[in-house]
């Protein structure tokens, strides 16, 4: 019976010792992550590094960075981490295309000297590169080759005192800030200026989250631009969701089993916020509105545009063109586009699709490619 305890007891302290430093070393393990940068254009890239220490000994150590949104290769490394040394993974993210980029949490196995116990651990937190979308220079004239900060409105009951257009003969109910009193000395008759209507102040972006969602975010964000560019504000308003809500801070955790990981993961979707960025100018909006396009992502629970616009109407400023940009126009847009125009709001359809369209009462402009996109500034809008 001697011979066989012997073995029976050395058995039992290896798995016990094994037992207890796979566990320690899940808590002795420290992971820092570095991102370069945390906004990019496709065709850029940030390098990520992510440092791995231990205040004890671990023979084998494996770890992963988790992405969502781009591919990268080699995000992985194996390696032995001695108490106190860093040991470091670095690799280029190229994302490629418009998008939210979540990188994060690291998964590292940690295993006993014997290599009878594997235990996984996220760590590191989680981390978000957000990748704007593609953008075309333009020239887009919004109205009667007029620049989009010059728009006059097609059916004003407001005039701009700043832009007079002429004078015409005095009328009863003319007031005194109204006569031109050089005009009338000249004349020797009352005269009275003549002003152009109220012009539009810029233009509020309501871009479609369905089908083409990627190529209506270049057209939105190239419009952006160019009207940003003009001093004027902007607006968007879409009927998708935000990816950066889709994800809460993933919190450091064990698991036994890895497929354990992948569920947690998954199941860290919230529901998402309304999707839309007030009008603004200058530099900081550009940011915001590339930024929300870059993030747009299609939403189930979201309403169709029609229903969007509808709903949306009371609020919709008068003072801005309501650029409409879309892949599928059916009747039910037309007619809650034919609601705006009579309702008193200016509006224009930026249409990406192919096919016919039906009866549309506001002007359509199509946009199928990047050509017909830089062409779009020989036209009005």
């Amino acid at each position: 019976m001697s011979f066989l305890v012997y073995p029976l007891v050395v058995v039992a302290l290896a798995v016990g010792v094994g037992l207890a430093l796979s566990r320690l070393g899940l808590a002795v393990l420290k992971v820092e992550r570095t991102v370069g940068a945390a906004r990019i254009e496709q065709d850029e890239h940030t390098t990520v590094r992510v440092d791995v220490t231990s205040s004890i000994f671990l023979p084998w150590l494996y770890w992963e960075d988790r992405i969502s949104g781009a591919e990268v290769e080699e995000a992985c490394a194996l390696d032995a981490v001695w108490p106190g040394a860093v040991r470091s993974l670095a690799y280029e993210l190229k994302p490629g295309r418009r998008g939210l980029v979540r990188v994060g949490p690291t998964v590292a196995e940690v295993t006993d000297p014997f290599g009878l116990f594997r235990r996984y651990v996220a760590v590191g937190g989680v981390d978000f590169v957000t990748v704007w979308p593609r953008r075309v220079p333009l020239g887009v004239q919004l109205r009667a080759q007029a620049p989009v900060h010059e728009v006059p409105r097609r059916r004003s009951l407001f005039e701009d005192p700043t832009r007079i257009a002429g004078v015409r003969a005095w009328r009863r109910g003319d007031g005194a800030r109204r006569i031109h009193w050089r005009a009338t000395a000249r004349a020797g008759e009352l005269l009275s200026r003549v002003y152009e209507p109220a012009v539009l102040g810029g233009a509020l972006l309501v871009v479609d989250a369905g089908e083409g969602l990627d190529f209506a975010a270049t057209v939105a964000a190239s419009l952006a631009e160019h009207v940003l560019a003009g001093g004027r504000r902007v607006g968007l308003l879409a009927n998708g969701c935000d990816a950066a809500e889709q994800w809460t801070d993933f919190p450091d955790r064990s698991f036994r089993a890895l497929d354990e990981v992948d569920a947690a993961l998954a199941g860290r979707r919230v529901a998402p916020a309304p999707y839309e960025v007030p009008p603004g100018r200058g530099p900081r909006q550009r940011e915001l509105l590339l930024t929300a396009l870059a993030r747009l992502e299609p939403d189930d629970a979201a309403p169709e545009l029609s229903a969007l616009l509808l709903h949306q109407l009371p609020r919709l400023p008068r003072n801005l063109l309501v650029l409409v940009v879309t892949q599928r126009v059916d009747a039910a847009l037309g007619q809650v586009l034919g609601v705006l125009a009579r309702s008193g709001v200016e509006a224009s359809l930026i249409w990406t699709g192919e096919g016919r369209l039906p009866a549309i009462r506001v002007p359509v402009r199509r946009v199928r490619n990047d050509e017909e996109l830089a062409r779009l500034g020989a036209t009005a809008l």
